[in-house]
C-alpha cells in the first residue's frame, strides 16, 4: 500500500506545483513584481493566515455570524478578498520558512483550499449559495467555531502524541469523519429545510480534506467499520491540554502539517 500511496502523493504534489507555478506566471504577466518580506518567526501571523484562508474559520465571517446584524452578499465579497490574501500569506510562509517535506504537505492542502475558494468566489451564483449557508451557520455560531477552532485542533494534537505510528493516519481520518458528521447533523437541526446549505457544507468539508484523505486513509473510509476498532482519542493524555496550556497553533491545518511531517 505504501509504495502506491507514495507514488500518488508525488504525482499530486507535481500537479499542485504545476498549478501554483501557472498561477504565479499569470500574475507576473499582469502585475508589477513586488518583493515580499517574510518574517519566519512571526508564528502568530501565519497561524492567523491559516485560519483566515478558510471561510468557516475566517475571523471576519465569525464576527458577522456572532453579531446581531444579518449577513449580506457584500460580506461574502469581503470574505473572498480576505481568503485570497491569506492564501498568499501562507504560500509565502511555505516557500520561505518551511523545510521541503513540510512544504510539500502544506502544498497539497493549499491546493485543495485554493481550488474550492476560487469556485466559491468566481461566480455570483456560488456566492449566493455561500451566503445561504452562512445565514444557516449563524443560528449556532459557537458550535461550529468550537469544533473547528478547539476540538479538531486539540484532537490532531493528541493524535500527534500517539506512540503507535501506524495508528496515526487512521485516527486522523476517523476523527475527522466524526466531526464532519457532527457539523452536518447540527446544520440539519438548525436548518432542516435548507438542503442547499446542507449540501454546500458537505461539499466544503469534502473539498478541503478530500485530496489529502484519499492519499492517507486507505481502508479507513467514512463507511468503514474499521474506525470503531481504534482507541479513543481521550485515551491519549497530554499535560499541555490537561493543564490548559496554550497550543503551538490554533489552526488545525498547521497542526495537521506538523503531525504528518513528523510521522516516522
Amino acid at each position: 500500500m505504501f509504495p502506491k500511496t507514495f507514488s500518488i502523493f508525488i504525482v499530486f504534489i507535481w500537479l499542485a506545483i504545476c498549478d501554483s507555478f501557472s498561477q504565479q506566471q499569470t500574475k507576473r504577466k499582469n502585475s508589477t513584481s513586488v518583493t515580499t518580506i517574510v518574517n519566519c518567526n512571526n508564528q502568530t501571523k501565519y497561524d492567523y493566515c491559516a485560519l483566515n484562508m478558510i471561510p468557516l474559520t475566517n475571523d471576519f465571517i465569525m464576527k458577522q455570524r456572532s453579531s446581531s446584524s444579518s449577513i449580506q452578499i457584500n460580506d461574502i465579497d469581503e470574505l473572498c478578498r480576505q481568503i485570497l490574501l491569506n492564501e498568499k500569506c501562507l504560500r509565502n510562509y511555505a516557500e520561505n520558512c518551511m523545510k521541503s517535506e513540510a512544504r510539500q504537505t502544506l502544498s497539497v492542502m493549499l491546493y485543495s483550499v485554493s481550488r474550492l475558494n476560487r469556485k466559491i468566489c468566481s461566480k455570483q451564483k456560488r456566492k449566493q449559495t455561500t451566503l445561504a449557508m452562512m445565514i444557516c451557520l449563524k443560528k449556532n455560531p459557537g458550535f461550529y467555531q468550537n469544533i473547528l477552532l478547539k476540538n479538531l485542533t486539540e484532537t490532531l494534537y493528541r493524535i500527534s502524541l500517539e506512540k503507535r505510528q501506524k495508528l496515526k493516519f487512521p485516527m486522523i481520518c476517523c476523527n475527522s469523519y466524526r466531526m464532519k458528521e457532527s457539523m452536518i447533523g447540527e446544520m440539519m437541526r438548525n436548518c432542516p429545510n435548507n438542503r442547499q446549505a446542507q449540501n454546500e457544507l458537505n461539499i466544503w468539508i469534502d473539498s478541503y480534506s478530500g485530496d489529502l484523505f484519499n492519499l492517507i486513509c486507505g481502508d479507513y473510509t467514512e463507511d468503514s467499520d474499521k474506525c470503531q476498532t481504534l482507541p479513543s482519542i481521550q485515551s491519549i493524555s497530554t499535560t499541555v491540554m490537561d493543564n490548559n496550556k496554550k497550543l503551538k497553533w490554533k489552526s488545525f491545518i498547521m497542526v495537521l502539517v506538523d503531525l504528518l511531517n513528523n510521522l516516522q
